[in-house]
């Protein structure tokens, strides 16, 4: 394996980390599936910690990567929760497209939830904060449910409901195999999701 091929090591790890977990895969365990010396896998990446980070830059790349396209930008005079919908169901199709790296984001973040990270972990979200902010500010604090809402308060609640759904349609055999049932709970989990704001 050359330097230039540090993506194939990624997958390799991505594999043996779904596979065993982020403690439980070892890195001897990963340099043999990556058909690689132990040396050669710690010049490619400096400890464990930078490899898990560099798979998870990796998966959360895969499942960004509509919602920083053309596609997903806030358009003009779009209300908040057109903005929000339309990004639930782009994040959703890079799941469904990339399986593996909405698993590996799960793995994630349980496992940094599990071990108390102060700040909130949004996933393919994670630019939400700062694209709401001005929406928020000058458009759309009537159009919410609840006005108090914060932007990093919102985006950690769709992050959540929205890992939480994701996983329904991935994993139940009637979601996988009914493109029109995966579509309709995408649509009825965001719309329950946004009503039940007004609730706190």
């Amino acid at each position: 394996m050359d330097a230039d091929d540090l993506p194939a090591l990624l997958e390799s790890a991505l594999t043996c980390f779904l596979e065993r977990g982020l403690h439980a895969a070892s890195t001897d365990y990963i340099a043999t599936a990556a058909k690689i010396s132990h040396g050669r896998l710690y010049r490619l990446v400096a400890n464990k910690d930078a490899l898990i980070e560099q798979v998870y830059a990796q998966a959360l790349a895969q499942l960004q990567a509509p919602l920083l396209s053309p596609a997903g930008a806030p358009k003009n005079y779009e209300r908040l929760q057109s903005l929000l919908a339309r990004w639930w169901q782009l994040a959703a199709s890079a799941a469904q497209t990339h399986p593996q790296a909405f698993a590996f984001w799960r793995l994630y973040r349980t496992s940094r939830t599990a071990f108390g990270v102060g700040e909130p972990l949004l996933g393919p979200f994670t630019q939400l904060p700062e694209v709401m902010a001005p929406i928020l500010a000058y458009r759309t604090l009537r159009e919410l449910p609840n006005a108090s809402t914060s932007p990093t308060l919102l985006a950690t609640l769709l992050t959540a409901q929205w890992t939480a759904v994701v996983e329904v349609v991935l994993t139940n055999p009637d979601c996988r195999a009914n493109e029109a049932l995966r579509t309709k709970l995408l649509a009825q989990s965001f719309e329950g999701w946004w009503r039940g704001l007004s609730w706190w």
